[in-house]
């Protein structure tokens, strides 16, 4: 099934609410796969269709997302959610 779920990275941000960056990855090697994230509660459409995935490996790209006021994102996942990789890289501190 096709959705977005909710990703919760409290634990690794210092507080809710910061801009993240993510690296979203697949292992899917049957077909191009779509997968994304956004802002909880967004109605954007920010998912991208990443080529198949060559045997053993990862395809995917970073994207920068903003977490909402409980620190959660929403995460895209394509026709084989359990292919999805979604790994917190950093976020971002103002001033």
């Amino acid at each position: 099934m096709v959705l977005w779920e909710d990703f919760d990275p409290t634990a690794d941000l210092d507080k809710d609410g910061r801009v993240t960056e993510f690296v979203l990855k697949h292992n899917y090697t049957a077909a191009e796969y779509y997968i994304g994230a956004r802002m909880k509660g967004s109605s954007l459409d920010r998912r991208i269709l990443i080529h198949e995935s060559e045997f053993c490996g990862l395809s995917g790209f970073g994207i920068t997302v903003q977490s909402d006021e409980n620190g959660v994102v929403q995460i895209y996942h394509g026709i084989a959610p359990t292919n999805d990789y979604v790994f917190l890289v950093g976020y971002y501190i103002y001033g």
